[in-house]
């Protein structure tokens, strides 16, 4: 069984780059609220960030020709994941991690996240979670 945790950890840090710039530029942590009451714009383009577009219940950006897409998830937490997230971001990055081509194979490894207690769904969210014992705060 390959490891999976390298990929996640590295989409974490790189959704935490993105947020961190609407944190930062509208210090608000509700942002889509914010997009809602109109105080971010739903798509553009920020300095040092790059295009953006909030959708749904997520954002997308292109960072430095990297896609990082993610779900914000209950009191807008940025720290989820699921297979298709982590598989365009390892796409666009160059497949990097190499044992992960294919979606079916990041579901294989979540589920196997899931049955060993490392990862939790919560309520309302089909996003995965670190569980307390592993989470690495994306704060």
């Amino acid at each position: 069984m390959s490891n999976l945790r390298p990929l996640i950890l590295a989409y974490q840090s790189d959704v935490k780059k993105m947020v961190s710039f609407f944190y930062d530029r509208y210090q608000r942590r509700d942002l889509l609220r914010a997009t809602v009451e109109k105080v971010i714009p739903r798509s553009g383009r920020m300095e040092g960030l790059g295009d953006y577009q909030f959708h749904g219940i997520g954002l997308r950006c292109r960072m430095n020709g990297i896609e990082v897409d993610v779900d914000l998830g209950p009191d807008d937490r940025a720290d989820g994941f699921d297979a298709w997230r982590l598989f365009i971001y390892n796409e666009s990055c160059g497949f990097p991690f190499s044992d992960f081509k294919g979606r079916e194979a990041i579901e294989d490894q979540l589920e196997g996240l899931l049955t060993k207690g490392l990862v939790e769904k919560i309520p309302d969210s089909y996003n995965y979670y670190w569980t307390e014992e592993v989470r690495k705060p994306i704060t």
